[in-house]
């Protein structure tokens, strides 16, 4: 976890990219430090047993700043949904998102099972 505290707060950063799981705690705790940034790109790695519990946390960054986000190794499982869910339902000025699949997970199969 990110220990956050004003001290850890730097409100110039607008653009952060982290390779981390898709997991929201983790996630919400950068966006405490870095409360003004517009642009989120996310490295999905390792995700584990992610659940994502979805919960709303207002946040300065989710209810007046971000505007993208991006998630990278996106694998359209139920923790991704319910992570892209959070950023839907929270994210009060989000105007976009974009999912980046591995070539190799995007057969037919699986992009049936998008719909």
């Amino acid at each position: 976890m990110v220990p956050v505290s004003m001290s850890y707060v730097m409100r110039t950063v607008k653009i952060l990219a982290l390779c981390t799981a898709p997991d929201l705690g983790v996630v919400t705790n950068f966006l405490k430090c870095f409360p003004c940034v517009q642009k989120l790109y996310i490295v999905a790695l390792n995700r584990g047993n992610l659940q994502n519990v979805l919960r709303y946390d207002s946040l300065e960054c989710l209810d007046l700043h971000l505007k993208m986000v991006e998630l990278i190794s996106y694998e359209g499982n139920m923790a991704d949904l319910n992570f892209i869910k959070f950023f839907v339902l929270n994210a009060r000025v989000l105007q976009s998102m974009k999912f980046v699949a591995r070539r190799n997970k995007c057969d037919a199969k699986w992009l049936e099972k998008q719909h």
